[in-house]
């Protein structure tokens, strides 16, 4: 792996990550044999599937998966070591990066925008006042914010119909995986963005169920 940073401004720089098959391969290798092991596939018996047919099932997300991983730990790792005090967080540039084919590629490119902080210095004196504001919270605004905390520490129960604020839990059936991916969502989501969930999964979903809690 090779990590460069190039300044494409007095405040900005573009942090390039050259990522090798020997990189990641190990990794990958590792989960693909551990779910060769637990794979529970028609026609075979547990743990005889075939290596290649699980790599060829499961291989592309794996490589996802796991360059993740790797491009995460080390893009935090090369901005702390090099102290560079930056602005938020890398952004993946949408000038140079290119979609990555892992069908066809060993190697790959990586590009993330950074901003970097400028540096100044504030001189403050005796003579320098600021006002000191006492904020007192109204009855309303303390009820919201018992409202929202009963939301998200409360007990979830089981319910015929899902209501607005519901949470609702979905349900995504993979034939390809032949296993089920569930995903919560808000009750509040049009049958149009259900459909879109479909579409933004990696492998063809076959359904999507959906049921409040």
């Amino acid at each position: 792996m090779n990590i460069t940073q190039e300044s494409t401004g007095d405040l900005t720089a573009i942090i390039k990550i050259q990522v090798g098959v020997d990189d990641y391969i190990d990794s990958v290798n590792k989960v693909l044999k551990d779910y060769q092991r637990k794979a529970n596939i028609p026609g075979f018996r547990p743990g005889k599937v075939p290596f290649g047919m699980v790599k060829k099932m499961y291989g592309n997300a794996v490589i996802a998966e796991e360059m993740n991983k790797l491009i995460s730990e080390n893009l935090t790792s090369y901005i702390t070591d090099n102290k560079i005090e930056i602005l938020g967080n890398p952004l993946p540039s949408k000038e140079k990066q290119e979609v990555n084919d892992f069908d066809s590629q060993e190697e790959f490119e990586f590009f993330f925008d950074i901003g970097i902080k400028p540096e100044f210095e504030v001189e403050l004196s005796e003579k320098v006042k600021f006002d000191l504001h006492k904020i007192q919270a109204d009855d309303k605004v303390i009820d919201k914010y018992i409202e929202d905390i009963r939301k998200r520490y409360g007990t979830s129960v089981n319910v015929e119909v899902s209501e607005i604020n519901d949470i609702v839990m979905v349900i995504l059936l993979n034939l390809m995986r032949m296993e089920k991916l569930k995903l919560t969502v808000s009750a509040e989501m049009h049958q149009s963005q259900l459909n879109l969930l479909k579409i933004k999964t990696f492998r063809k979903i076959s359904s999507v169920k959906y049921q409040a809690i």
